[in-house]
């Protein structure tokens, strides 16, 4: 992840594992304000549901680029 901070420092790095904590994910991370969690429920392409996984570290900007992208795709939260 330090990589990919370091070429994109403004991106706003986005998982959707269940099985890995948001918070372990952005513990490695130099910026872990811009670290989101994005969970789509099954099966993605026929349920218009997903949500967010953000916790105290995950800055307002990473939490409304996630929701926006969801509305983008046509995803209700």
């Amino acid at each position: 992840m330090r990589d990919l901070e370091r070429e994109a420092p403004n991106a706003i790095f986005a998982s959707n594992t269940s099985s890995i904590p948001i918070g372990l994910i952005r513990e490695g991370a130099q910026r872990p304000d811009q670290v989101v969690g994005m969970h789509f429920f099954s099966p993605v392409q026929r349920c218009p549901c997903w949500r967010s996984s953000a916790g105290g570290a995950t800055g307002g900007e990473a939490v409304a680029t996630a929701v926006a992208l969801g509305k983008k795709i046509g995803k209700d939260r």
